[in-house]
C-alpha cells in the first residue's frame, strides 16, 4: 500500500504561510503588486517559485529570475528555524502503525509544492516527522499533485507502485484537480485540518471520507477504504 500526504495534510503550516506570505509581499511590492490574501490566493497558492514569476512578470531575464529567487529564499531559509511546528494529531501514531503493525507493506510520501527541500527537511524535522517518509515530491499548478507525485514515483521505482494508493488532501482545490491515474485502486481522504467546516467541502470535491485529525485512525483500517 502507498500512502500519499499533502504536507498541509500532516503539519500545521499556518506559521510557514505567514512566512511564505510575507516573503512575497517583499519581493513583489516594490513592483507595484498589491499582495493580500485574496492576490495570494490567486495567484501565489499551489504554484512553484518558477510559475509565479512566470506568470507575474513574463519578461523578466534569466539572471533577474535567479536573483529574485534567490533573495527569497535566503530570506526563508533565514527565517524558517525561528518557527516552531506541530504535527496533525494522530498522523505519528498512524506511520508507526502503518510500518510495525501491518500485515502487509507501507510506504509513505510527503507532496509538497515547497521546493526547497532544506526548507521542507526543517518543516518535517521540527514536527517530529524526519525519518518518517520514504520520499518528498514538489509538483507545479499545472498538473494535479497526485498525478506529477504518481509519475515520478513510478520513474523511481521502475514503475512499479504498491496499492492500493490513499491520498490524504487538505483543500477541496487538489481534490477536483486530481486526475485519474494508473495505479489500481486508489482512494481519497479528506482531512479537514484547516477547519470544522472544511469537511462539507472536501467530500463535496470527491473524497470518499472525510477526517479532522488522524487520532484513533489504524492502518489495518485504510485497507478497507
Amino acid at each position: 500500500m502507498s500512502l500519499l500526504f499533502s504536507l498541509a495534510s500532516v503539519v500545521d503550516l499556518t506559521k510557514w504561510n505567514e512566512l511564505n506570505m510575507q516573503s512575497w509581499v517583499d519581493m513583489l511590492e516594490p513592483f507595484g503588486y498589491p499582495v493580500d490574501d485574496k492576490f495570494f490566493a490567486d495567484h501565489l497558492c499551489e504554484q512553484t517559485d518558477g510559475e509565479i514569476l512566470q506568470g507575474l512578470m513574463p519578461m523578466t531575464t534569466a539572471m533577474e529570475f535567479d536573483s529574485l529567487q534567490n533573495t527569497r529564499q535566503k530570506f526563508l531559509e533565514e527565517q524558517i528555524p525561528r518557527l516552531e511546528f506541530t504535527p496533525v494529531p494522530g498522523v505519528v501514531d498512524l506511520l508507526h502503525d502503518a510500518r510495525q503493525n501491518s500485515a502487509s507493506p507501507y510506504t509513505a510520501y510527503i507532496m509538497t509544492n515547497i521546493g526547497n527541500e532544506s526548507i521542507r527537511d526543517t518543516i518535517l524535522s521540527k514536527a517530529g516527522l524526519q525519518n518518517m517518509f520514504d520520499g518528498c515530491f514538489q509538483y507545479g499548478s499545472r498538473t494535479s499533485m497526485v498525478h506529477e507525485t504518481v509519475e515520478q514515483l513510478k520513474q523511481q521505482r521502475d514503475g512499479n507502485i504498491a496499492t492500493p494508493v490513499i491520498i490524504f488532501q487538505h483543500t477541496p482545490t487538489n481534490i477536483t484537480k486530481q486526475k485519474a491515474i494508473s495505479v489500481g485502486k486508489c482512494t481519497t481522504v479528506g482531512v479537514a485540518c484547516s477547519g470544522a467546516d472544511n469537511s462539507h467541502k472536501l467530500l463535496a470535491a470527491g473524497a470518499k471520507c472525510s477526517i479532522p485529525n488522524y487520532s484513533n485512525l489504524k492502518a489495518e483500517y485504510l485497507v478497507h477504504l
